[in-house]
């Protein structure tokens, strides 16, 4: 993505800027704004400059960080919506809505439901690890340091714990 300084009254802005960016920053109502891609050298006026982001701009971030479809059409952007969860939801009609809720908690009980097991692998990878390596410096102590190469099949037994 190009970034953009920009030239207010002549003074450059320390900031570097996307092109939504300065969309949210509403400069392009005014007339006294230069603008240059980052890498240039020349100067433009913001109402001559070609962004190319213009151009294939159907998507808008917002300051939020949350992302926006822009259509031509009021009636396609009615259509799909953006859930608590990032998934695309169609919403033709109520009946097709309620649907979509019911198959995205469907989805979301299943995924927390794996997210939960992932937990559970690893807070069992994390117990043996500490029981691995308590039963290392417990021998390396024992054997006043002759046990030292015991280490490396700890460090291996670690490995294995850990290597999906």
């Amino acid at each position: 993505m190009n970034r953009y300084n920009i030239k207010i009254d002549g003074e450059i802005s320390p900031n570097s800027y996307l092109y939504q960016e300065l969309e949210g920053m509403d400069i392009f109502e005014f007339d006294d704004i230069e603008v240059k891609q980052v890498t240039k050298h020349n100067w433009t006026p913001l109402s001559a400059y070609y962004f190319p982001e213009k151009q294939n701009s159907n998507i808008r971030v917002d300051e939020y960080g949350q992302v926006h479809l822009n259509s031509k059409t009021q009636s396609n952007s009615s259509q799909y919506s953006i859930d608590e969860f990032g998934q695309v939801i169609r919403a033709n009609h109520e009946q097709n809505n309620s649907t979509n809720n019911t198959s995205s908690s469907n989805t979301n009980s299943a995924s927390t439901s794996s997210s939960s097991d992932d937990g559970w692998d690893v807070f069992w990878k994390v117990i043996l690890t500490i029981v691995v390596i308590g039963i290392c410096i417990a021998i390396a102590t024992c054997t006043n340091g002759y046990g030292t190469p015991l280490l490396i099949g700890g460090y291996y037994a670690v490995k294995y714990i850990w290597n999906d």
